[in-house]
């Protein structure tokens, strides 16, 4: 319970620091748009952008008039112009989707979906969130620069997502073994320190020599 604790507060933090800089960029209409609290947690966009860095998704965004129903993924290494717009056709009828688990770090969905789509998941976004379609191991995107989403391939599909910061637990473990350390030389024996001259040993020859 204390690593879910732990890796929560580390990825509330960063996501924190990132709206935090988001917002600053964007005019309040298009971060609420973006953020607020009435955009649905799950959803299917109708238009896809690819970025190649995210300064270059910045400038889609502000460039966007409405981004309650767009993605902009950043993609490293994309070639070319800053940002280009996928040739993407959502599915005409909504995927059905259902939520089968919930936690702090993961959640998993059954989608049906006619066609390919892309799952927008409008929660943070962080570099150690790990998606798996139908137990195979999907790219998670950084969308709009703060959510994520995964494509989904069409028909019916488990889908699950798991935040694992492998950072935040590296603290735990050095603690534990730190602690383990200063135990074992706290209560270990200590060797008695050993004696220098001859104390009550007698020297060979010197107790029979005679005295004048």
């Amino acid at each position: 319970m204390e690593r879910i604790r732990a890796r929560h507060t580390y990825f509330n933090y960063m996501h924190s620091v990132l709206l935090r800089r988001v917002s600053q960029q964007l005019p309040r209409w298009k971060f609420r748009q973006l953020a607020g609290d009435e955009v649905p947690r799950i959803r299917f966009p109708s238009k896809v952008y690819y970025a190649r860095s995210k300064g270059a998704a910045m400038r889609v965004l502000k460039r966007l008039p409405n981004l309650s129903d767009v993605a902009v993924l950043t993609v490293d290494g994309l070639r070319g112009r800053d940002a280009i717009e996928v040739p993407y056709r959502p599915p005409e009828t909504a995927p059905a989707v259902e939520v089968r688990d919930f936690g702090f770090n993961h959640l998993v969905l059954e989608v049906r979906a006619e066609r390919e789509c892309l799952l927008y998941y409008a929660d943070g976004y962080d570099r150690f969130w790990t998606a798996r379609v139908n137990g195979r191991r999907r790219k998670v995107y950084r969308a709009n620069l703060v959510h994520k989403a995964v494509w989904i391939p069409p028909g019916r599909s488990r889908v699950r997502f798991e935040y694992n910061p492998w950072p935040a637990r590296w603290p735990f473990w050095a603690s534990l073994w730190f602690g383990a350390c200063y135990v074992f030389w706290s209560i270990r024996p200590m060797r008695r320190p050993r004696r220098r001259g001859g104390g009550g040993r007698a020297v060979a020859g010197v107790a029979d020599a005679p005295h004048d």
